[in-house]
């Protein structure tokens, strides 16, 4: 296999893996409620110097990796979605940098951070659900 198809498959692999652990991973905090919303919020807001609506960035977070990623698994709006989950990753590696972690504690943040980058570059592919869907298909935000 050779050419767009092989490049086409490559993305769809990325997107179900990688979307699909982040609607996994981002459910818990999206379904802990507002005292969850307010940890996440503050341990990502406060070393960048905010410091007023912890339970709406939170829930911004856990929504960026949980309805995100399941847009991205499924290959609908991607680019805005891995938008959105490139900067709270890349927000998460500030965070647990400037909290003086060790890399090998959080090299994952990078990584996804790295890996929604590409999809914001590359959309979705054409076999992304929103290919099919005639309204969406050939977007700029696929």
């Amino acid at each position: 296999m050779g050419g767009t198809k092989a490049i086409h498959l490559g993305l769809m692999i990325l997107r179900l893996g990688a979307g699909t652990i982040f609607a996994f991973l981002g459910y818990p905090a999206l379904s802990g409620g507002i005292d969850t919303w307010r940890s996440i919020g503050q341990k990502a807001m406060e070393p960048i110097g905010i410091e007023f609506a912890y339970p709406f960035w939170g829930f911004m977070a856990a929504a960026a990796m949980s309805i995100g990623g399941l847009l991205v698994a499924l290959g609908l709006l991607v680019r805005p979605a891995a938008f959105l989950l490139a900067v709270t990753m890349g927000l998460a590696t500030y965070c647990h940098s400037h909290a003086g972690n060790k890399f090998d504690d959080y090299y994952g943040a990078p990584v996804a951070a790295v890996v929604f980058l590409a999809l914001l570059v590359s959309g979705g592919g054409d076999y992304a659900a929103g290919s099919v869907v005639k309204p969406l298909d050939g977007k700029w935000y696929q």
